[in-house]
């Protein structure tokens, strides 16, 4: 020990500051209990922690703003962190943002212009050469957020139809809404408009001869670009639908002394035609595992997949059990699952 430090504590008087890894100091010690002050951090200059935006999503011309953190508090004199932006035409922010001293966050503003589509932009944050980046989307006011089709197959010479929206109502005088096909063979007029006050419209799509399936592409933009497609089918072919999975969900052991309703899946290979599309389901142990309306399972109309309910007995041993999915002659047979007797190690 320092020959005045001791003599300092020895004679029971002390004018001593002392800093310690914490942040604290002992400003005194003269018998009576020692007075913890907080001072200025001695450790490590602080880091970029991160960099939060207050939206991800903005209407162009609107005003937002982010915030930067680091890794502990500013130092005395505070923390400058670079910020830029990707897409200055659009995403304004400062060149800087100073932490003040003994904070760890600051929020800085963020402006943006009006914009004619949706369009996405980086705000950066930077900080002793770890550099944190955010996108923000920015939107027109009103810009188009779904675009749907009224069938997934079509038959050639048939018409058929979609409809656009907006992400909200319309302003005066309509917005006008431009498509396009991407086929000779189907055929849709150059726009649609929603008229004010409105979200969506539907428009009319006719189609021509085509000598085997063809895959048509139809889009639509109005701020954004949207585009789904449909399947045009010729006259004399068949759609065949087929079950191509069959899928139980729950484990290899079933506990069958528990009342349980097990759950499983059957997918088929298209969505399902108006009205559903029915399979049926047997299983290979019809006295101990029963299924709903006899093992007639309904696809909903536009589906490929739907679940079903599968009830069971208990059983004394272990009897392992599967099912088959019948339609138009394909089969698709499950996976072997096991019904056990209670203790057995694994079931659930």
């Amino acid at each position: 020990m320092a020959p005045q430090l001791k003599r300092a504590l020895i004679g029971g008087i002390a004018a001593l500051s002392l800093a310690v890894s914490g942040g604290y100091a002992i400003t005194r010690i003269d018998g009576a209990p020692a007075t913890i002050q907080n001072v200025a951090h001695l450790k490590a200059k602080p880091g970029l922690a991160g960099l939060k935006l207050g939206r991800r999503k903005q209407i162009g011309g609107k005003k937002t703003y982010g915030t930067v953190t680091l890794t502990s508090p500013a130092p005395m004199g505070g923390v400058k962190v670079k910020l830029a932006a990707k897409s200055p035409k659009y995403i304004k922010v400062p060149k800087s943002v100073t932490v003040p001293a003994g904070k760890k966050r600051m929020r800085f503003a963020i402006g943006t212009a009006a914009i004619p589509r949706v369009g996405t932009g980086v705000v950066a944050a930077g900080l002793n050469g770890k550099v944190v980046k955010r996108k923000l989307t920015l939107t027109p006011r009103h810009y188009l957020t779904q675009l749907t089709l009224d069938d997934y197959v079509v038959r050639e010479g048939d018409a058929t139809g979609g409809t656009v929206a907006l992400n909200k109502s319309a302003p005066a005088g309509g917005a006008i809404v431009v498509l396009a096909s991407g086929s000779a063979k189907a055929k849709v007029k150059a726009q649609v408009k929603i008229p004010a006050g409105r979200k969506k419209a539907h428009f009319r799509i006719t189609t021509g001869d085509v000598g085997a399936e063809t895959e048509i592409k139809i889009a639509a933009r109005y701020g954004q670009t949207l585009a789904e497609s449909f399947v045009l089918a010729p006259k004399a072919a068949e759609v065949t639908y087929v079950p191509t999975k069959f899928t139980l969900h729950f484990n290899e052991f079933v506990d069958s002394t528990k009342v349980r309703t097990l759950e499983a899946h059957i997918d088929i290979n298209l969505p399902a035609p108006e009205g559903g599309l029915t399979v049926q389901v047997t299983s290979d142990k019809p006295d101990l595992l029963g299924l709903s309306n006899g093992g007639k399972v309904t696809i909903p109309a536009g589906q490929t997949a739907t679940p079903f309910y599968i009830t069971y007995k208990e059983v004394n041993q272990v009897t392992p059990f599967h099912f088959t999915t019948t339609y138009n002659g394909v089969t698709v047979n499950s996976i072997v699952r096991n019904l056990v007797p209670k203790g057995f190690e694994g079931a659930w």
